[in-house]
């Protein structure tokens, strides 16, 4: 992720000092009739593009910090916040796995039953965590 982060942001920067700054560069993307051309247009409508995408990025990875599903020998950790034990889980729904890369949990803790939605955009190698919860229910 942070080498999108850094290849977009970089490229954003070239393509704005390209497109906007470089005087030669601009002098040398213009046609007879002194429009610009394609590859002049392409750095200026493309850097601003790129630096949004790689603050986008930026956000995601925020957004991700510090998030993790871990299966030990006996519970689930999720954020390192809410450990539910094997033994406490009732249902696991994975009918959108495959298509849609989550799966439902459903489990009883101190609160009552509840439901807790693991997705893939959340959390990175889900495959084997599920196969793990899978393995330790059966």
């Amino acid at each position: 992720m942070i080498l999108y982060i850094g290849i977009c942001i970089g490229l954003g920067i070239w393509c704005i000092y390209d497109g906007y700054i470089n005087s030669s560069f601009i002098a040398r993307h213009h046609n007879e009739q002194g429009r610009p051309d394609s590859t002049l247009l392409i750095n200026r409508v493309g850097g601003p593009v790129l630096l949004l995408a790689g603050a986008g990025l930026v956000g995601w990875l925020y957004r991700l910090k510090g998030k993790a599903v871990i299966a030990t020998a006996d519970a689930l950790i999720v954020n390192q916040t809410l450990q539910i034990p094997y033994q406490a889980i009732q249902k696991i729904d994975k009918t959108h796995f495959q298509d849609r890369g989550y799966f439902l949990l459903t489990y009883t803790g101190p609160q009552g039953t509840r439901t807790i939605r693991v997705d893939q955009r959340d959390y990175d190698n889900l495959g084997p965590i599920l196969e793990r919860l899978i393995g330790a229910m059966g």
